[in-house]
């Protein structure tokens, strides 16, 4: 089968990326993981194999970054040792720049992907889409980007109850309309394959919306992407504390969709209506409800 490229998978934190994510890694072709934040670490060399030491343990701050691309990894299928491998099997042991990390990253990639018997892997790159997409698409010229949008104000109202999410309500809308911004104007500008998938259509249109989303990657429709939440996930074995394990374990649930109308007050859904209305009637959020078609 022709190498169609890697998917890449972008979108604000609680936007719906890990569901998709779940769904894609369910198709008999395709190996799909989590984030990997490989950016992070200061390299993908020494420093990673130095924090190995501390995984399952109390680490410094300083470790923070290598322990959780370590748990990362884990949650793409591949152990410490086999991670440990890569990196000394690496030309380059000292791994800094981009173009390093991502030549790195794909032979972690091919290795997910051969472990599980498929033919294409993806990977979650979250605000990146917006931010680093040329960067990636430099690197894997062949690659597909897919952008998951969720209404702002369903976003955002997950957002809040992490600790790690934007500090304010205005930071959090200005950071939902760049991530689209962005994304949107150098796709167009650097003709770079890019598809957004409505999060309210991908839960109340489920099967049209992977459809439409499975052909646009070139891929036929395996009805097993329905029933993520029944097969086998190494992310599902290996959640290392991530937030939204838990909930994708479980069939996909209308309730996500207006959740915001409890946990926002009046005042910030004002503001975050005011900042991304524009989006919202494009993408048809109005009243929780969705438009016909996004692509």
């Amino acid at each position: 089968m022709a190498n169609k490229g890697p998917i890449f998978i972008g979108g604000l934190g609680r936007s719906g990326t890990t569901l998709l994510a779940l769904m894609l890694d369910s198709h008999q072709y395709i190996k799909c993981g989590p984030e990997l934040h490989f950016r992070a670490p200061r390299d993908l060399g020494p420093y990673i194999l130095d924090s190995m030491q501390y995984v399952g343990k109390d680490y410094s701050l300083d470790s923070r970054p290598g322990v959780m691309f370590i748990q990362r990894v884990k949650r793409f299928g591949i152990m410490p040792e086999e991670l440990r491998r890569i990196l000394l099997e690496h030309p380059n042991k000292i791994v800094q720049n981009f173009k390093g990390r991502c030549a790195l990253i794909n032979r972690v990639a091919l290795l997910a992907m051969h472990k599980a018997a498929k033919t294409r892997w993806g990977i979650k790159i979250m605000t990146d889409i917006g931010s680093h997409l040329t960067e990636y698409a430099e690197q894997w010229q062949a690659a597909r980007f897919i952008h998951v949008i969720k209404d702002p104000r369903d976003n955002i109202n997950g957002l809040l109850k992490v600790n790690w999410g934007p500090d304010s309500v205005e930071a959090a809308a200005d950071q939902w309309v760049r991530t689209i911004v962005r994304s949107r104007d150098k796709a167009r500008k650097n003709k770079i394959r890019l598809y957004e998938v409505n999060f309210n259509q991908l839960v109340l249109d489920t099967e049209i919306t992977i459809r439409k989303a499975l052909g646009w990657l070139g891929e036929i429709y395996d009805p097993n992407v329905l029933r993520h939440h029944e097969m086998p996930h190494t992310f599902i074995d290996h959640p290392a504390g991530h937030p939204s394990a838990d909930q994708v374990k479980h069939p996909i649930d209308a309730s996500y969709i207006g959740r915001f109308k409890e946990g926002l007050t009046a005042v910030q859904i004002e503001t975050i209506e005011k900042m991304t209305m524009p989006y919202i009637k494009e993408l048809g959020f109005i009243n929780g409800k969705v438009n016909a078609g996004i692509a």
